[in-house]
This record gives structure tokens, C-alpha cells and sequence, in this order.
């Protein structure tokens, strides 16, 4: 192992400078640091110092989020809905692939939703009850179903986009059903 220094280009230094760009430091010879251990880390503190006012707050913000992701799902599928009534051609790709966007949106939305939630369990409020809690981590409480069920929900959105892009009827095949069996 050599303990030579890390040498940084004076214009390299410069240029980080001008875009306020901040510089992880890192040990030139550490095989024993997995660097996304550092990352985590770095991301942890950053997340601290962003936190939420209070815990109401934070509520809003998640209820808001998963209440308009699954806004955009009813929408999507009133759109659903009126490509039943439309023949099929262009007009049918075109919604089912706006539908398609809505989707991908709301679970977007949706999952940012759920991701903010946790960060309440960092709060005092919840301190005081749950003992050592933290982001992602409940303590002595434990997180419900209903929180849980939205996570699958949302993992079962992830199918919505996929089904709207081969969902316009396609002229019928040439071969008819049963000589393919």
C-alpha cells in the first residue's frame, strides 16, 4: 500500500469553487470502507437537517401525495373507461398511451408519498412514544397494515403503464384461436 497523496488539478479545485459544489473527502487507500456506506451516511445528515417543522406537517405532505397520486388513477381510469365506447385505431393508442403517462405519474406520487411518511418517526412526538426511533426505523411501535397494503398497492401500480401500452386492440390475427392450440 502506498501512502502517496491524492493530487487535485488547481482548475478542478477552481471550478468546484465557482459552482459551490462541496467535495466528499475520501481516504486515497481504504479497501475496508464500502463507499456507499459513506454515501448513506451523508445522506442521513442532509435528510436531518431538512426536516419537517412539525409533525403535522409531514402528514399533509404524504396524505397530500398519496391523495392526488390516486386521483390520477381514477382518472386514468375514467380514460380507461371511454376507450371501451371508441373503435379501435389511433384515437384508442392515443389515450391508452396518455392513460399509460397518468399512471406512471401517480406512482410516482404515490411512492414519494410513502417514502416522506417515515420520516415522522424521527419526530419528539413520536420519541416520546415509540423510545428509539428513527427515519425508517419505528422503535417499540409498529407500522400498520394500512401502510403496508399502500406499498403493495403501489408495487402493483407498477403494472398499470405496461398494461396500457398493449391494452389498444390490434387487428385480428389471420389464424384463427383454436388451430393455434
Amino acid at each position: 500500500m502506498t501512502t502517496t497523496r491524492k493530487h487535485t488539478a488547481r482548475a478542478t479545485k477552481e471550478w468546484l469553487r465557482k459552482k459551490h459544489l462541496k467535495v466528499l473527502e475520501w481516504p486515497s487507500q481504504s479497501p475496508d470502507l464500502n463507499p456507499i456506506e459513506n454515501l448513506w451516511r451523508e445522506l442521513k445528515v442532509r435528510i436531518a437537517k431538512r426536516q419537517p417543522r412539525n409533525l403535522k406537517d409531514l402528514e399533509k405532505t404524504s396524505a397530500v401525495l398519496c391523495s392526488g397520486g390516486c386521483s390520477l388513477l381514477a382518472v386514468s381510469s375514467l380514460l380507461a373507461i371511454i376507450t371501451i365506447f371508441l373503435p379501435s385505431g389511433g384515437c384508442e393508442r392515443r389515450i391508452c398511451t396518455l392513460a399509460g403517462y397518468m399512471q406512471m405519474a401517480a406512482l410516482f406520487i404515490m411512492g414519494s408519498g410513502l417514502l416522506v411518511y417515515p420520516f415522522g418517526l424521527n419526530s419528539t412526538l413520536v420519541r416520546s412514544f415509540c423510545g428509539d426511533s428513527d427515519i425508517y426505523y419505528a422503535g417499540d411501535c409498529q407500522i400498520g397494515w394500512g401502510y403496508m397494503l399502500a406499498i403493495v398497492g403501489v408495487m402493483l401500480t407498477l403494472f398499470l403503464p405496461f398494461f396500457a401500452k398493449y391494452a389498444p386492440k390490434e387487428h385480428l390475427s389471420p389464424t384463427p384461436l383454436p388451430t393455434l392450440l
